[in-house]
């Protein structure tokens, strides 16, 4: 074989060569081919086997497109069914890697987007959690696999960093459920923007729009999650969340509903150990809410905070952990209700302002927290409460200024004040007044220091009205506030019968017994205290005006402590007193010194009284009275001074007078002791033990006897030495009678109280007459006629068909027009008593009124006050 034959038949090296390569090649393009083909259908399979094993009953994945060379995997169509429900429903999730930043060991995600999905999350009663189907590991699986993480951390040092340049999930809707909650989220839109491990102090920008069982929540902000400590820094906006849907998730709510809404700036700081949470809010607002629970039920229009609020915690969870909470801001409410079961009360408020600074700070190696708060002004007005449907108590305005929480024990406020105040609503009657009101309340710097040592610098109470009633049948106003508290009492007693005493410490059971002081309590401007009286017949009415009343120095830390006091003001309508004096409230036995005094108090109004007791009506009168009394431990020793001025009495028909007394008896032995001004002057001493003192009318009238002896030895012969007597008596009438002056009545026109022209000029003279002789006194009669009647009617008659445009059915009841003419009786005699005072001021307790009178059948009664000396 030539050597050219040899060369044939060997194989080309370089020829066999390129054919390997092309193989390989072929092979390698195959290969890669084959991947790209195949991997994504391995993907899809792989996928659908992995949901199906971890709780997809039916699953679905319509397409899975991966494209290496630009780095995207997109996945469409998937859908998971469990129990015939559809769980989750994605309509594309698309991802996009950078693959040159794998060389750095670097994963960077330039994209990821979710949109159109639907999934259901659901927390089962056994714990376990399924999200859009699939079961989450949980209970020993999930412990198993955090266990095998922490080992992968000990043995294996992650190098690898995330980075996502562009997130986007938009139109997601997630339906979330378990026992106690329900709630739906609709993701608008949410992205995060420039996130890389390898710049971990560069923020991510975040925004998301979406809503939250309806309501409109907006955030936009940054996150720094790869620093040394996770900080969160933005805006976030919830707009109405409805809250009936998280009633079941308080444990306590038979009912919660309302809606609310938080526009707030969020600043986050948290490491390992320590955490700083602060939130600027504008808005934090309850609209519409109502709580109820077995115990409570709360209602109101809203509720609004508007301020700041910052959490710190260092330590993590050591004994050195420190929590620290602290916010400044303004609260303000409407319409705002509270009712409790036990004890039954109802309180509602018409509006709130607050404003307020608090911290608490709480450590691990101390039981007690520290608390402080201060209120600058809290403002509420129409405050008031009550018991089922009994109105205990209320205010038109409270406000409380600048108030301090030290720790849980003591406190400051410096002022606090409350306008239009009530206790005790009447109910049955709307009109009557309540059993107490003010028009002002004044509180100045109140403290309550630890161990119940409470300390007032001063209580003004301004116009202040004390409004007390007896029934017919003997029942008060009182009773029907005592009920009400007796009831509330009695539930809380109940409750605390019903509840688990828990072992009392010794240190408890040492307390300290409650102490106060006052510094100074005043009572002014025109207050009063009304008795209404329907226990006797007829009914009536005791006005007491109070111009002034003081007390100085209440203090029960020490029973030596000396109260001061003073008052004055008036008795009735033309009535005064006053009166002042020490004395020791607290001491086991009760040590004072008291002076008062009462000036010209009618007599004809006590009439009642006496026509009940007596027999006897007080026409006409005045008392007076000096009061002076010392009281040594219980015992008191003292006098009474007691001058009646023109009194007269009138007896009452079918009554027997006390004791067989007639008339003329009493007046007879009245006349022993009045003087030539028909004044009656007594001397009372008073002594004994304060609880049954001893006090004799006999020694005063006896001494009275003693210095008119001549008018009593004439009275005694007078009926001593009958029938001559008699005619003695008669003689003495007739003198009396011609040396009694009469003035001229003050007429009036019917049916008018006006004084006219030519009675105030004659009145004027009276006035003068009695500044001139300060010991006369003058009886004021006022006197209504038969044509006061007429004109009253008239009057009447003319205002229905004026106002009501109807004509009068029924004539005016006898009883009410007998008691209309009396009070146009009393109105005169009002009236010229005023207007003489007016003139002489001093020439007040120099008018002594008169039981009103009424005069029927004479056809030239003349309509008068009549003017008596």
């Amino acid at each position: 074989m030539n050597e050219t034959d040899m060369n044939d038949t060997v194989p080309d090296k370089k020829t066999g060569g390129k054919r390997r390569r092309w193989i390989i090649l072929t092979a390698f393009v195959l290969m890669v081919i084959s991947v790209l083909v195949l991997l994504p259908v391995g993907l899809q399979v792989g996928l659908r086997q992995w949901l199906l094993e971890n709780g997809g009953e039916r699953v679905q994945v319509a397409d899975v497109d991966l494209n290496l060379f630009t780095g995207t995997l997109q996945l469409t169509g998937l859908s998971i069914d469990v129990d015939e429900h559809n769980t989750l429903n994605a309509a594309q999730v698309r991802l996009q890697l950078a693959w040159l930043p794998l060389l750095q060991r670097r994963i960077v995600i330039e994209a990821l987007t979710l949109g159109d999905m639907r999934m259901e999350i659901e927390q089962r009663e056994d714990g376990q959690l399924r999200t859009g189907g699939i079961l989450i590991p949980s209970g020993e699986n999930a412990e198993s696999l955090q266990e095998n993480t922490q080992n992968t951390h000990e043995t294996e040092t992650p190098d690898w960093e995330v980075g996502i340049d562009s997130l986007i999930f938009s139109d997601i809707d997630l339906h979330y459920s378990d026992a106690k909650l329900k709630m739906d989220t609709r993701i608008v839109q949410l992205s995060l923007r420039d996130l890389a491990a390898w710049r971990p102090e560069q923020d991510a920008q975040i925004s998301l729009q979406a809503t939250v069982n309806g309501a409109a929540l907006d955030y936009t902000g940054s996150i720094a999650l790869f620093a040394d400590s996770l900080r969160v820094n933005g805006y976030i906006s919830l707009l109405g969340l409805p809250l009936a849907n998280f009633q079941q998730l308080t444990g306590i709510a038979d009912e919660l509903a309302g809606k609310l809404t938080v526009e707030t700036e969020v600043s986050l700081d948290l490491s390992v150990t320590d955490m700083n949470l602060q939130l600027k809010t504008d808005t934090l607002r309850l609209d519409q809410l109502r709580l109820s629970t077995p115990q409570i039920h709360l209602q109101q229009e809203s509720l609004r905070w508007a301020g700041n609020i910052e959490l710190k915690q260092t330590g993590g969870t050591s004994q050195q952990a420190v929590l620290h909470v602290s916010g400044s801001g303004d609260i303000t409410g409407e319409q705002l209700g509270t009712t409790l079961s036990q004890p039954p009360l109802n309180i509602t408020q018409q509006d709130l302002q607050l404003g307020i600074q608090f911290t608490f700070e709480s450590d691990s190696s101390s039981d007690d927290p520290r608390i402080s708060a201060q209120l600058e002004n809290l403002q509420t007005n129409e405050l008031h409460a009550r018991s089922d449907d009994f109105p205990l108590a209320g205010m038109g305005s409270f406000r409380l200024e600048k108030f301090r929480l030290h720790n849980a024990g003591a406190l400051e406020i410096e002022k606090i004040r409350i306008e239009q105040g009530y206790v005790a609503q009447a109910v049955d009657d709307s009109s009557a007044p309540p059993l107490f009101s003010n028009n002002n309340l004044t509180i100045d710097s109140l403290v309550l220091n630890e161990g119940n040592q409470l300390s007032i610098d001063n209580i003004l109470l301004k116009q202040a009205k004390i409004y007390l009633t007896r029934a017919a049948d003997g029942g008060s106003n009182l009773d029907v506030l005592m009920a009400a508290v007796e009831r509330m009492a009695s539930t809380e007693t109940a409750q605390e019968s019903e509840t688990e005493t828990a072992p009392v410490k010794e240190s408890q059971t040492t307390a300290n017994p409650a102490t106060f002081h006052i510094g100074h309590f005043q009572m002014s401007d025109d207050s009063t205290l009304v008795f209404d009286d329907a226990g006797v017949t007829p009914k009536t009415r005791t006005d007491i005006g109070i111009e002034n009343l003081e007390l100085d120095n209440i203090d029960n830390r020490s029973a030596d402590q000396l109260m001061q006091l003073k008052g004055k003001g008036k008795l009735g309508r033309f009535g005064h007193y006053q009166f002042s004096g020490d004395l020791q409230p607290f001491a086991d036995k009760l040590t004072a010194k008291i002076e008062a005094s009462i000036k010209g108090l009618d007599l004809p109004p006590l009439s009642p009284y006496t026509a009940g007791d007596l027999g006897f009506r007080l026409r006409s009168g005045t008392l007076s009275s000096d009061i002076d009394i010392s009281i040594e431990r219980d015992q008191l020793a003292g006098e009474t001074q007691l001058t009646l001025q023109q009194l007269a009495l009138i007896p009452v028909a079918d009554k027997d007078q006390q004791g067989g007394m007639s008339t003329v008896s009493l007046d007879t032995s009245l006349n022993m002791l009045r003087d030539s001004n028909n004044t009656i002057s007594l001397s009372i001493p008073l002594s004994g033990d304060i609880n049954a003192p001893d006090f004799s009318v006999s020694d005063a009238i006896n001494q009275a006897l003693m210095s008119g002896s001549k008018k009593a030895a004439m009275t005694y012969f007078m009926f001593a030495l009958q029938p001559y007597g008699t005619m003695l008596a008669v003689a003495k009438l007739a003198g009396e009678q011609m040396t009694k002056v009469r003035l001229d009545p003050v007429q009036f026109s019917l049916g008018s109280s006006e004084i006219d022209e030519t009675g105030r000029d004659y009145l004027k003279k009276v006035a003068g007459i009695l500044s001139d002789r300060p010991k006369v006194a003058i009886k004021v009669c006022g006197i209504a006629v038969d044509g006061d009647a007429t004109a009253l009617i008239a009057v009447t008659e003319k205002l229905e068909k004026t106002e009501k445009k109807l004509p009068v059915e029924e004539p005016m009841d006898e009883e009410a027009l007998r008691k209309r003419l009396e009070q146009l009786a009393q109105q005169r005699a009002i009236a010229v008593r005023e207007f003489i005072i007016s003139q002489a001021n001093k020439a007040n307790h120099q008018l002594v009124s008169c039981l009103p009178e009424l005069e029927s059948g004479e056809n030239n009664a003349v309509p008068r006050v009549e003017l008596l000396i």
